[in-house]
């Protein structure tokens, strides 16, 4: 009723600063659509307030699949009352993408009809009087128009009318004229022009984008969307990079009838890889409102970008001599353009780049090519490189810095009680294991073993090198063959290609010796005249190894001693060649002297060696005995010297004082007596 009464459809509170818009369906009152913040419903009984005992009026949420940002206007088609379409503020950013909207009533979700603009989008008008209905829309950057249902979208008077936030669009009822309320630039009115009124469709809004090789082009839509003929004088490029160029063909001057269209070809050709060109385009016609129209083009040429990687941040980690590991040299075009790669090089020939059969190589805009790159050491220690990978990058080349490190082998020497071998007898040999271990992480390559002294023995190797790998050992056995008595020493070297040097490994040991004792007596003592007496002393092994006793004899007299026969007091002054005290010479032979040279060293005076084993052997804790014969004489007593010759170190010729002397009692008295007066008469026949 023009506004006398109204009715109170419902209350919707809104949680934000956007105050609810409603629209009712023109051709259908009972249908009302009501937008509050991110919501949207709808009602189809609106008209029950009107009818008394009618249901309440009642509104189903319809927000449905629609992007989470505020619903700014919402309105039914106005040749079809169960369509509705919505328009939403904000920017899409990450999140769900459109602006504009259309759903049913008795639909299931909303269809994106959105142009590719992602700014806010603030208003909403429906002209129903073509069909499809032709739908505008207002935006931050002017005023967009869809006559096919939302497929296409065109700029509405780019030319005439700024590019400002729309905030409201309105078609006159009747006169059919579409006003644009803006923030800040005041009502614009699409009214029905009286000339020529030019407008343009700039192919991808004239933006080229970025170019690779040229030349490209888009383009140019005019349109005379007035009442009169628009003469379309020149379409020229006015000023900026001569990379644009403008198509002479259609060519100009010519003429586009009211409702016709000329399309003009502009194209453009990079100069300057990874130089963003521009130009200005000027249009002249006739057009009284915009005789000069100036268009903006713009234009990237297009740069390949090699980036290169190597896994493991260029890290081949350890690889022995003799080995290789390969790693994936990973070349990526992150530019527009195709890349051609021209060469790789590396500044070390521990690292082999890939075998090329023919260059150039070519990796697309985007895309990436692997190849081998691979570590082959030639020298211990750590090795790093630069890999150059030379393409058409302006930049070129790119660089990645790799390393790898060639260990080294390491030889450990490990031998028991360390190195000691004890006591070993001369004559006999003992062995011990030396443990040559490979601690490193290469395999290990032994080219010698050698000993400082002949009587620790290193094994015969019958062909070298020897080879232990990684972690593992391997036990030799050396000898402990000593040749004479002792405290040994040695040093054992081992060489091998441990970049520390020969190892080498002290050893000893001890040879020791027999050591001689003497068991018994070889003094007799007084002895009865006319006995043999005998006497047995041992010659005895104290020591650890064999004793060899090389001779038991006794010393030769000398001169004056071959006619003694008495030692006043024997002892180291008696023998030897001189004179003790009390001894005498100028006695004759008694019969106990020998001439024999093989028997005067088993005889002395009236002492004679009856069993002599020696030369022999005397084993550890063993002993031989030697007997002695001693008869007296009336010359009362004897002494001689007695020498045991071994191989004892400590005591190799080792002398024996062999005493004995006359028993005095009546009997022998008499008897040496008798003889002696004997041998006085003996003298004096021979005289007579």
């Amino acid at each position: 009723n023009g506004g006398t009464t109204w009715q109170n459809l419902g209350a919707f509170p809104a949680a934000g600063l956007i105050a609810a818009r409603a629209s009712v369906a023109p051709s259908n009152g009972n249908n009302v659509v009501v937008a509050v913040d991110t919501q949207v419903s709808v009602s189809t009984n609106a008209l029950n307030t009107l009818v008394a005992g009618a249901p309440p009026v009642a509104f189903v949420n319809i927000t449905r699949n629609l992007p989470n940002r505020n619903v700014l206007r919402a309105a039914f088609d106005p040749n079809d009352p169960t369509v509705i379409y919505a328009v939403l503020g904000g920017f899409a950013l990450a999140g769900p993408p459109g602006h504009v909207f259309r759903t049913t009533i008795g639909g299931t979700a909303w269809q994106d009809i959105s142009p590719p603009l992602d700014v806010p989008f603030g208003a909403l008008a429906l002209d129903g009087t073509d069909t499809p209905t032709t739908i505008y829309v207002g935006t931050d950057l002017g005023v967009l128009r869809s006559v096919d249902g939302g497929a296409t979208w065109y700029v509405l008077d780019d030319i005439h009318f700024p590019r400002a936030p729309v905030t409201d669009l309105v078609i006159g009822r009747g006169s059919g004229i579409l006003r644009a309320a803006t923030y800040g630039r005041g009502v614009f009115e699409f009214a029905q022009p009286n000339g020529p009124v030019i407008t343009v469709n700039l192919e991808n809004g004239f933006e080229f984008g970025t170019v690779c090789e040229g030349p490209t082009h888009l383009t140019l839509q005019v349109f005379n969307i007035g009442t009169s003929d628009l003469v379309i004088h020149s379409v020229q490029r006015l000023m900026g990079s001569t990379a644009f160029e403008v198509d002479p063909f259609p060519a100009t001057p010519l003429v586009i009838a009211p409702g016709g269209e000329a399309d003009f070809t502009v194209h453009y050709t990079p100069t300057t890889p990874g130089a963003t060109d521009q130009a200005t385009i000027r249009i002249r016609s006739n057009d009284p409102g915009a005789p000069d129209l100036d268009l903006l083009a713009t234009g990237t040429g297009g740069v390949a970008t090699a980036e290169v990687a190597v896994g493991d941040g260029g890290d081949f980690g350890e690889v022995c001599l003799g080995s290789f590991v390969d790693r994936d040299l990973v070349i990526n075009n992150s530019g527009t353009c195709r890349l051609e790669i021209t060469a790789i090089n590396s500044s070390s020939p521990n690292f082999v780049v890939p075998g090329v059969i023919s260059f150039p190589l070519v990796v697309s805009g985007g895309g990436s090519i692997t190849l081998p790159l691979r570590f082959q050491p030639t020298g211990l220690g750590v090795t790093g490189a630069t890999i150059d990978v030379v393409s058409n990058d302006p930049a070129s080349p790119a660089r990645v810095q790799v390393r790898g490190t060639a260990p080294a082998p390491r030889l450990v020497l490990s031998i028991a009680d360390a190195g000691d071998f004890g006591d070993t007898c001369v004559g006999d040999f003992r062995d011990q294991p030396l443990v040559l271990s490979n601690s490193g992480t290469c395999k290990l390559t032994i080219t010698g073993i050698s000993s400082s002294s002949g009587e620790f023995l290193v094994p015969n190797v019958v062909i070298f090198p020897l080879t232990i790998a990684a972690g593992s050992a391997v036990s030799l056995i050396l000898r402990f063959q000593p040749t004479s008595f002792g405290a040994k020493s040695a040093t054992i070297t081992v060489t091998s290609d441990d970049p520390a040097g020969p190892a080498a490994v002290a050893v000893s040991g001890t040879a020791p010796s027999g050591k001689l004792a003497i068991t018994g007596t070889t003094h007799f003592g007084a002895v009865e005249l006319g006995v043999r007496a005998l006497q047995t002393f041992s010659i005895c092994n104290v020591g650890e190894c064999d004793l060899h006793v090389t001779k038991v004899a006794f010393k030769p007299l000398g001169p004056c001693e071959k006619y003694r026969h008495r030692c006043c007091d024997c002892g180291p002054d008696c023998g030897c060649g001189g004179r003790g005290p009390g001894c005498g010479c100028g006695h004759k032979p008694d019969g106990h002297d020998c001439d024999k040279k093989h028997e005067c060293d088993q005889k002395c005076l009236n002492f004679k060696i009856v069993t002599n084993p020696f030369p022999a052997t005397v084993h550890p804790g063993s002993c031989l005995g030697v007997l002695i014969q001693y008869v007296p004489t009336c010359d009362n007593a004897a002494c001689c010297e007695l020498v045991i010759e071994t191989d004892d170190p400590n005591d190799p010729s080792h002398t024996l004082f062999v005493t004995g002397h006359l028993r005095r009692t009546l009997h022998s008295a008499l008897k040496c007596w008798a003889a002696q007066e004997l041998q006085h008469m003996l003298k004096a026949g021979k005289g007579c």
